[in-house]
C-alpha cells in the first residue's frame, strides 16, 4: 500500500511535479531527494511504496527536498512517489532502488564527457546517474581484465525518461566491440553483455538513438554482474489463481520458472528467483477474466489466450461461436506488457472464410511502439455458426 509522510498543508493548486533528483539509489542508502515542480509549497505528504523513510530538509528553491534512507532489503525495482496537498495528488514519477554504488555524472558548465578523450572514469560496478542534453553522447571509461563478463544496461524509457538509449562499448583502442539500441525483454531500453577481451581500459558511450533532444533526458547506466532473463510465458493470469511461469533467454544457463503471488488485479512483478539481483523485474499482467493457454480450439466469451509465435510465418488460430446480431471484441495485448516484441495482426473471418475486419500495423524497431492493436468485430447478420480469429 501507499506509505505517507505528514509536512504539513499547502494551499493552492494541486501539485504538478515535473522532475526529481536523484532518479534513484542504491538499497541500504541514504540520498538527497528533490522534487521539483509547480505548487509544492513548504508542506506535503509524500505517497510512495518506496521501502524508506522520508524526513523534511531545508526546501530548496522551486521544490522540496527529503532524506531518504533506502531499506537494505529493499527489492531491486522501480517505485511511484508523489506529493500529495489539500487541493490533490501530483503526477506520478518513478525512483529507482539498485544494488551498485552509485556514481553521478560529472558535466559542469567548463567539461563535457562526449568524446573518449574527456570519457569519465567510473568504478566497477556502478551505476551511474546521468543526462543527455540536446543531441548529446556521453562517454564513461573503466576497467576490466580478460575474461571479465559484464552487462551494461540502461534505464530510461522504462524509468520514464523520454530518452531511447543505443549504447556502444570500445577497448582501449577506440575499436567498437559491441552495440546495441533495443533489448529483447526491456522495450527501447539498451543492454549489452560483454566478456573482454584483454585486460585495460574500455570505453561505453550512450547517447540518444536519433540524437533528439528531451525534457525528460535522464538516464540510468549500470555496468556490474547480474542475472538477467530476456522474457516469459505466460505474460499474464488471472488474479486468486496460481500458474507456472517461465523465465527465459538473457544469460541464464537454462529457463527457469517461478509462481507469482496473483493476489491484486492489475501488475505483479516477477524477478529471477535465487539470482544475483541487478535486473528490473518483469510486470506480470493479472486480470479478471478466466485465463487459458494454448493450443485450445475454441474459446469462450471473455477468456484470455495466452499464446506465442514460435517461428516464422506462424498463425495461431481460434474459433469463436457467436449468433446473429452479436458484437464481439476482440484484443491482442503484447507491446504494453513490456516484454513482447511480437508484431501482431488479428484478422476475423466468417465460417466460409470470408474476411471481416483486421488491424494492425506494420512498422520497423526505430518507430515508436504504440498502443496494442485493436479489432472491433460486429458479426455479420448471417453468420450463424462461428467466427475464426487468425493471429499471427
Amino acid at each position: 500500500g501507499w506509505g505517507g509522510l505528514a509536512c504539513g498543508a499547502a494551499q493552492g493548486a494541486a501539485p504538478g511535479r515535473r522532475d526529481l533528483e536523484p532518479h534513484g539509489a542504491q538499497r541500504g542508502t541514504a540520498v538527497t531527494l528533490t522534487l521539483r515542480g509547480a505548487d509544492l509549497g513548504g508542506g506535503a505528504t509524500i505517497r510512495s511504496t518506496l521501502p524508506a523513510s522520508f524526513a523534511p530538509l531545508t526546501p530548496k528553491e522551486g521544490g522540496l527536498s527529503y532524506l531518504v534512507e533506502v531499506r537494505p532489503d529493499a527489492p531491486v525495482g522501480l517505485y511511484p512517489i508523489r506529493v500529495e496537498t489539500p487541493d490533490g495528488l501530483s503526477n506520478i514519477l518513478l525512483f529507482s532502488v539498485g544494488v551498485f554504488p552509485e556514481v553521478a555524472e560529472e558535466e559542469p558548465v567548463d567539461y563535457s564527457n562526449d568524446s573518449p578523450e574527456k570519457a569519465q572514469a567510473v568504478p566497477v560496478p556502478a551505476t551511474i546517474n546521468g543526462a543527455l542534453r540536446g543531441a548529446d553522447q556521453d562517454f564513461y571509461r573503466f576497467v576490466a581484465k580478460a575474461g571479465q563478463r559484464l552487462v551494461l544496461e540502461v534505464e530510461a524509457r522504462r524509468a520514464g525518461s523520454a530518452v531511447d538509449p543505443l549504447l556502444r562499448v570500445f577497448d582501449a583502442n577506440r575499436r567498437e566491440i559491441a552495440v546495441n539500441d533495443d533489448a529483447r525483454g526491456i522495450g527501447v531500453d539498451s543492454r549489452l553483455d560483454v566478456t573482454f577481451p584483454a585486460d585495460g581500459e574500455y570505453y561505453v558511450a550512450l547517447h540518444d538513438s536519433k540524437f533528439s533532444s528531451q525534457a525528460q533526458n535522464f538516464y540510468r547506466l549500470k555496468i556490474g554482474t547480474f542475472a538477467y532473463a530476456e522474457g516469459l510465458f505466460p505474460l499474464g493470469w488471472r488474479k486468486g489463481e496460481s500458474v507456472e511461469v517461465e523465465m527465459f533467454g538473457g544469460n541464464l544457463a537454462a529457463p527457469v520458472k517461478v509462481r507469482p503471488a496473483l493476489t491484486a488485479a492489475g501488475f505483479a512483478l516477477i524477478s529471477v528467483p535465487g539470482a544475483e539481483p541487478g535486473a528490473l523485474p518483469f510486470p506480470f499482467a493479472v486480470g479478471e477474466l478466466p485465463e487459458v493457454l494454448e493450443p485450445v480450439e475454441t474459446l469462450a466469451p471473455a477468456t484470455v489466450v495466452n499464446g506465442r509465435i514460435a517461428r516464422p510465418a506462424e498463425v495461431d488460430r481460434y474459433k469463436l461461436a457467436v449468433k446473429p446480431g452479436e458484437q464481439w471484441f476482440v484484443e491482442l495485448e503484447r507491446a504494453s506488457l513490456g516484454t513482447s516484441r511480437l508484431y501482431g495482426v488479428v484478422t476475423v473471418y466468417d465460417e466460409q472464410g470470408k474476411k471481416l475486419g483486421a488491424a494492425g500495423i506494420k512498422r520497423t524497431f526505430e518507430t515508436p511502439v504504440s498502443d496494442d492493436e485493436r479489432a472491433k468485430i460486429q458479426a455479420a447478420a448471417d453468420a450463424t455458426k462461428g467466427l475464426i480469429a487468425l493471429l499471427k
